[in-house]
C-alpha cells in the first residue's frame, strides 16, 4: 500500500543532504551528530517486514520449481515478441499476458511485477527473474524481509551519489534515482522540523508514507543553512508522535517485551530492528 503513494521529488534536499553522507559510515554527518536512515525507518515508512527468509533464497520444493519455470518461461516469451513488433510497453504486455485469463500464476507474476517496479527497480531491467523464487515464496505466505535488501540499497545509491557530487570527472553528474530513494527524502521531512511541509491528514489504517502523498516541499532560500543550523528542530524519535497507530512500537511507558517465537510478527519484527541498533554500537 505504501509504494501507491507518489511522493514529489525535491532535488535541491536530496541533492544536500547527500552532500553530508559518509562513505565510509553510512550516516549523515550533521554539525550537531551523525544520523541514519535504519530499518526502522524503512520498516514504520515503507512498510517492509524486517523478518522472513532473506531475499536470496532459493525454491526447492517441487510445486514451486515448476511456478518459478513457468514465470520463467512467460518472461522469455515475453523477450522474444517485444523483439519482433519493436518498442512496445513491456508492462502492459506482461500484464495482458496474465490479468483476466484465469491463469494459475497470476498472483505471482502481479508480486514480480510489484518488486521490480516498486521494490527493487533497476534502469537496466523492468522485470527480473532473479526475483521469481522469493515470488513463489511471497505468493505461498512465506515471509521475506525485504526491509534490510531495501536498506541496503538506498546505502548504495546514498554512496553512488556522493561520489558523483563529489568527483564529477570520474563519475559523470548524471543522477538515477531507484524508487526506494524517496525514503531518503521523507526521512528527512520526518526529522527536520524546519524542512518539513505540511502533511496530509489520514485514517488511523492508512500507512504513514501517506501523510506525504502528493505534498510540495516548501520554498526555502538555502536548504544548506536550514540543514546546518537545526539542532534545535532536529527530531531524533519523529515516530514516537504516532504513538496512536503505533502503539505498540511507542508506548508512554517502558514494558518488558518476553522473546518467544509465538511473538506478534510485527512486534517480533520491530524487536529485531532494535536489536540490529545494539548490535551498531557494541
Amino acid at each position: 500500500m505504501s509504494t501507491k503513494c507518489y511522493i514529489h521529488k525535491n532535488y535541491n534536499l536530496l541533492f544536500r543532504i547527500v552532500e553530508k553522507w559518509c562513505c565510509e559510515t553510512n550516516t549523515f554527518v550533521l554539525p550537531f551528530g551523525e544520523a541514519t536512515i535504519t530499518l526502522e525507518d524503512v520498516m514504520v515508512l515503507g512498510g517492509y517486514p524486517v523478518i522472513g527468509d532473506p531475499i536470496f533464497t532459493q525454491v526447492t520444493d517441487q510445486e514451486m520449481t515448476k511456478v518459478e519455470k513457468k514465470l520463467i518461461l512467460a518472461l522469455k516469451q515475453l523477450t522474444t515478441h517485444l523483439k519482433q513488433v519493436g518498442n512496445s510497453s513491456r508492462i502492459k504486455l506482461w500484464i495482458d499476458i496474465f490479468i483476466d485469463k484465469g491463469s494459475e500464476i497470476e498472483h505471482e507474476a502481479f508480486l514480480a511485477t510489484w518488486l521490480s517496479l516498486s521494490v527493487f527497480p533497476h534502469k537496466l531491467s523492468w522485470l527480473k527473474s532473479s526475483l521469481f523464487s522469493i515470488v513463489v515464496l511471497l505468493a505461498r505466505g512465506n515471509p521475506i524481509a525485504l526491509a534490510p535488501a531495501v536498506l541496503a540499497t538506498i546505502y548504495k545509491e546514498l554512496t553512488l551519489f556522493k561520489k558523483k557530487i563529489v568527483d564529477p570527472d570520474i563519475y559523470p553528474l548524471e543522477v538515477t534515482l531507484q524508487l526506494p530513494f524517496y525514503l531518503v527524502q521523507i526521512w528527512v521531512w520526518e526529522r527536520f522540523k524546519n524542512l518539513q511541509p505540511q502533511p496530509m491528514l489520514i485514517n488511523h489504517v492508512d500507512p504513514l508514507l501517506f501523510r506525504w502523498h502528493k505534498v510540495q516541499a516548501l520554498e526555502i532560500d538555502s536548504v544548506k543553512l536550514a540543514l546546518d543550523s537545526t539542532i534545535n528542530d532536529f527530531l531524533w524519535r519523529p515516530y514516537v508522535r504516532y504513538a496512536d497507530k503505533c502503539e505498540m512500537f511507542y508506548p508512554d511507558d517502558a514494558f518488558s517485551v518476553p522473546f518467544k517465537k509465538d511473538l506478534d510478527k510485527q512486534m517480533l519484527s520491530f524487536f529485531y530492528t532494535l536489536k540490529s541498533f545494539r548490535a551498531c554500537w557494541i
